[in-house]
């Protein structure tokens, strides 16, 4: 079976994190069963692996993954384009995403925001 959340569009697609049978990953669909498919999942996802904050910017796919075999949350980007991952950054507590004025603002354990943009 399939869980998903954390829905986001991007160039007129439907993708969400969710969970398969081969665990967390980054879904896109057409919004039937045979257009649903993962395009990315990190090489660490176990049972364990926690795919998170999930929003789209630019063209991109933003999110949070953890696992028992990471230190912190990690910060990822997906280009929805060539469906390429790209880790960006081990953080503590990486939370609270948000886009304003073409810049994408997020906060970490310190509660500072930081962008990208």
């Amino acid at each position: 079976g399939m869980s998903y959340n954390l829905l986001q569009v991007v160039n007129d697609k439907i993708y969400f994190s969710g969970y398969d049978d081969a665990g967390p990953g980054i879904f896109e669909t057409d919004g039937t069963t045979t257009g649903t498919h993962s395009i990315f999942r990190t090489q660490l996802s176990n049972s364990d692996s926690r795919l998170q904050n999930l929003i789209a910017f630019r063209g991109s796919l933003f999110f949070t993954f953890a696992s028992s075999q990471t230190r912190a949350d990690q910060f990822w980007r997906v280009d929805v384009a060539t469906a390429q991952g790209t880790f960006l950054a081990d953080l503590n507590r990486l939370s609270r995403f948000a886009v304003a004025e073409n810049k994408l603002f997020f906060s970490y354990s310190n509660g500072v925001y930081d962008q990208l943009g």
